[in-house]
C-alpha cells in the first residue's frame, strides 16, 4: 500500500470523472484525508462512505 497525497489523488480524481473530481477537491480542502490505499476505486469507496 502507498500514501496517496491530496495533490495526486486530485490529479487523478479529473481523469474521465470531473464529477467525482470536484467532490474530492472539496472534501479536501474541508480537512478530509486519505491514509494507505491500494487502488483509485479504494479511494471513491472511501470518500463515498464518508
Amino acid at each position: 500500500m502507498a500514501v496517496v497525497t491530496a495533490g495526486k489523488v486530485t490529479g487523478a480524481a479529473f481523469i474521465g470523472n470531473t464529477s467525482f473530481g470536484m467532490k474530492l477537491k472539496k472534501w479536501m480542502a474541508d480537512g478530509g484525508q486519505i491514509g494507505a490505499v491500494n487502488s483509485f476505486e479504494e479511494i471513491e469507496a472511501f470518500v463515498a462512505g464518508r
